[in-house]
């Protein structure tokens, strides 16, 4: 004797729900994620929102930032887990910086390298500063290796330099953009070019 349920089949109901099951983790496993993600943007200029003078008792410091936006859009969802890195730094005759190590970039607002992007958020993330100190263009990375501070007057002195940044999160596509920004010989004059 068959059990049945509305005159169909036990079995046939085991098979259903479980194909009705298959297509709803398909959806939203790959279907959905291709259609909600997140539109991420990278902007700079040389307005003081970009490049801004700091102080910090008698030492001044300039800092090159980077925005980062989640655009708002309908189809537009949150970057999970969204963090920069510094991928590498290259002079003007296009000679890669060494000694350095790939890091993430500090967040202005945040004391870590990772956050979640709401849709129609942004935030500015620190790129390179100066300071009255020294003519040295210093990475805004959570580590720079000590070689290249002790070297970075002969190797990040006045000059042009294009520094190649990644995008990374959970769930999103990584991408990468290079920015190039110029030390000048005075103090005030770092600036994207």
């Amino acid at each position: 004797m068959t059990i049945t349920l509305l005159n169909i089949p036990i079995g046939i109901w085991a098979l259903l729900i479980s194909f009705i099951a298959l297509i709803i983790a398909i959806l939203k496993d790959f279907i959905l994620p291709l259609i909600f993600k997140p539109n991420l943007v990278l902007k700079i200029n040389n307005s003081e929102l970009f490049v801004r003078d700091a102080s910090s008792g008698r030492e001044r410091s300039r800092w090159a930032r980077i925005k980062i936006a989640n655009k708002d859009g309908f189809f537009t969802r949150k970057a999970e887990n969204c963090y920069l890195k510094l991928i590498e730094i290259r002079n003007s005759d296009n000679e890669l910086i060494q000694p350095f190590n790939q890091s993430p970039l500090k967040w202005t607002v945040y004391q870590n390298a990772k956050n979640d992007l709401s849709k129609g958020e942004s935030h500015f993330i620190d790129l390179v500063y100066e300071s009255t100190g020294h003519r040295v263009l210093y990475p805004a990375t959570i580590s720079v290796p000590i070689r290249l501070l002790e070297e970075a007057e002969n190797k990040l002195g006045p000059g042009t330099y294009s520094l190649k940044v990644g995008v990374y999160g959970d769930n999103f596509n990584s991408f990468t953009k290079t920015f190039n920004v110029e030390l000048g010989k005075n103090f005030g004059h770092l600036k994207y070019v």
